[in-house]
């Protein structure tokens, strides 16, 4: 009776890519990057220190963070007319105007 064997031979094995998983920043660390509108306008907010906004320019924290998509597509509501977010509206405000930009 002949036997047969089979030998193993591993192959090396290729690192994966890392993936990179991104996590929006917590609520804290947005935590006073603006001022309170409130606290502008009366002086007064009804949060008091529990208020996510500063209350003053010594409380402005410096911005660490921009989401990944911050201001990336168009607010329907201001090409319509008005957004009521205003300046902290989280899509872009603006026309991108091309005109300055050569053909390709």
């Amino acid at each position: 009776m002949k036997t047969t064997s089979t030998a193993f031979v591993p192959t090396p094995v290729q690192p994966q890519p890392q993936l990179v998983i991104y996590e929006e920043p917590s609520y804290k660390q947005k935590e006073k990057t603006e001022l309170c509108k409130y606290w502008c306008e009366t002086g007064h907010c009804k949060f008091g220190n529990m208020c996510a906004f500063a209350h003053g320019e010594h409380e402005l924290q410096k911005k660490t963070h921009v989401a990944t998509k911050y201001r990336m597509k168009p607010c329907t509501a201001y090409q319509e007319g008005y957004c009521i977010y205003g300046r902290r509206c989280q899509f872009l405000h603006t026309e991108i105007d091309f005109t300055d930009f050569e053909s390709q």
